[in-house]
């Protein structure tokens, strides 16, 4: 399929700042961002002498991954190298509220900082999130500076996180890449290589430590708690995890999404062929369609029983213990699919808008009709001019899905 296409970075002349923000608004916002602070943290940096790293080893250390749920996700495959290296540092781990259960039983995570960007925050919190924001990040970058890191790591490399969390926190090693800017304020910058898969690039932020890649799979640790609620879930409905689909097709991006009439055929043959029951999984915003997706399905399939919606039911580790559990998952390029890697379930992934050379969870078995414009992070459509259909994803055909689910099962 070959390497995907490189995109040039548009330098701010005279300020050291290699843009890899895709969205042209964005990039623009990036820049100006990096020059202002470039200007203002000007004065603090005259006479600065190059980062020499001590050769001790750290024995504090900030990761900082305060975006999505599927970034974090995807960022845990680096923890237990990281802990290997460093076995008797302190590992404290940054992130939003809305992801901190993925790594709060994370055994080589001493501990879990949460706090959210409101940049990253999910759309109907943005604006609460918003005034909450200065007083803390106050209180935040306070207790960061009481805590004195040795190494803070930004694994995404995103300006705001390196001005905020790293420099504005006193941490004495500041290492990330230069996707949005802001090298100056870091003492070891890692060129970002967009052609590398999410965690390649979590992998290469690392180097500077001395860490070699080692495998993309992710962990997520639950309880026996979350165990025993996803079979309470499906002991009610008398659903046997011997049989058990999940699917999800929500997320924050519609163009995302399979369409129902394709993703509700699959299934309803898929029940038709091995008996299967069909959980649909997802956020509360999800549930409407939901029920439309099992509507449709039980059409097909002929029979109603077996079916079932739990969006807006689980919390993150339940949904990890029931995918745990299931015979076969098939979703969209999403948290959920990372999570399906992170426990190991056979797994059909959907992609469209996106790429899967970039971003497929490990060990999927992926469909993907590729377009001149992918991968491609707009809010409508280049082709079809819509904000809710692709056409990559109208692409996708009832026997994609089946052939790949047969795949997934060794079939």
């Amino acid at each position: 399929m070959g390497t995907p296409k490189q995109r040039s970075g548009l330098p701010t002349r005279g300020i050291p700042c290699k843009m890899g923000v895709r969205a042209p608004l964005k990039r623009l916002g990036a820049r100006i961002l990096n020059t202002v602070l470039w200007v203002t943290t000007f004065p603090s940096r005259l006479g600065h002498r190059k980062f020499t790293p001590p050769a001790y080893p750290p024995a504090r250390i900030l990761v900082i991954r305060a975006d999505q749920i599927g970034d974090v996700i995807m960022s845990t495959a680096v923890l237990p190298v990281l802990r290997g290296k460093l076995p008797e540092a302190r590992i404290d781990f940054l992130c939003g509220s809305w992801a901190a259960e993925i790594v709060r039983f994370n055994r080589y995570v001493d501990n879990v900082i949460v706090f959210d960007c409101p940049w990253w925050a999910p759309a109907g919190s943005r604006t609460k999130t918003w005034k909450r924001f200065p007083c803390g990040v106050i209180r935040l970058l306070a207790a960061l500076r009481r805590t004195r890191y040795d190494v803070a790591v930004d694994l995404r490399g995103d300006l705001r996180h390196i001005f905020l969390f790293m420099y504005l926190a006193g941490a004495v090693r500041r290492i990330s890449n230069d996707r949005s800017g802001g090298r100056f304020l870091l003492t070891d910058c890692v060129p970002y290589q967009e052609n590398l898969h999410e965690v390649e690039k979590d992998w290469s932020v690392l180097a500077p430590l001395g860490i070699t890649p080692a495998g993309r799979q992710p962990q997520v640790h639950y309880t026996r708690k979350d165990e025993l609620a996803a079979a309470a879930v499906l002991e009610d409905h008398d659903i046997h995890p011997r049989r058990l689909v999940v699917l999800f097709n929500g997320g924050r991006s519609p163009l995302r999404r399979i369409p129902a009439p394709v993703l509700a055929h699959a299934c309803g043959e898929l029940i038709k062929k091995s008996g299967n029951a069909v959980v649909v999984v997802g956020s509360s915003a999800d549930r409407r369609p939901a029920i439309e997706l099992l509507r449709r399905t039980a059409e097909i399939a002929g029979d109603d029983t077996g079916l079932l919606n739990l969006c807006g039911r689980l919390t993150l580790l339940q949904l990890a213990a029931l995918l745990a559990s299931a015979r076969l998952f098939i979703g969209t390029d999403s948290s959920v699919s990372h999570l399906a890697a992170a426990v190991r379930v056979p797994r059909v992934v959907v992609f469209g808008p996106t790429d899967p050379r970039l971003c497929a969870p490990p060990g999927a078995q992926t469909i993907h009709h590729r377009y001149p414009c992918c991968p491609c992070l707009q809010t409508v459509c280049l082709v079809t001019r819509s904000r809710t259909s692709a056409a990559c994803m109208r692409a996708i055909e009832v026997s994609d899905i089946l052939q790949a689910a047969d795949r997934a099962l060794g079939g």
